[in-house]
């Protein structure tokens, strides 16, 4: 996965706001992961989405509810997102075949992909 703004730390600067935003949530008692979080598009050689689609980000300092794995270097995308995690091992086997799943009209895939499991933040 290409990681934007790695000179930054690892992730860059924002990953803290991210974080931060979800220890809140987990202090206040709003469930917080992926767990069922449906990818809803996916461009080949670019990345998969997911999340609540009807909560996008609409520019700086907002923040919805959706994230996408990037499947290449996206140097155009650096400074844009917000960066703070990546796909560890065998996981990337798992995005590459998302990846590979048919789409149809707005590159919706044309199969459910729901992350059934994952693992506590």
């Amino acid at each position: 996965m290409d990681c934007a703004g790695e000179s930054d730390g690892e992730f860059g600067d924002g990953a803290g706001v991210v974080l931060l935003l979800m220890l809140e949530a987990l202090v206040m008692g709003i469930p917080v992961g992926y767990k069922n979080a449906v990818f809803h598009r996916v461009i080949k050689d670019f990345m998969i989405q997911g999340g609540d689609f009807l909560k996008a980000n609409s520019g700086p300092n907002t923040n919805g509810c959706q994230f996408f794995l990037s499947c290449a270097k996206s140097e155009w995308l650096d400074g844009k997102h917000v960066v703070f995690g990546r796909v560890l091992g065998d996981g990337m086997l798992v995005v590459r075949k998302i990846e590979n799943v048919q789409t149809g009209q707005g590159n919706k895939p044309k199969l459910t992909c729901t992350i059934a499991e994952c693992g506590e933040m």
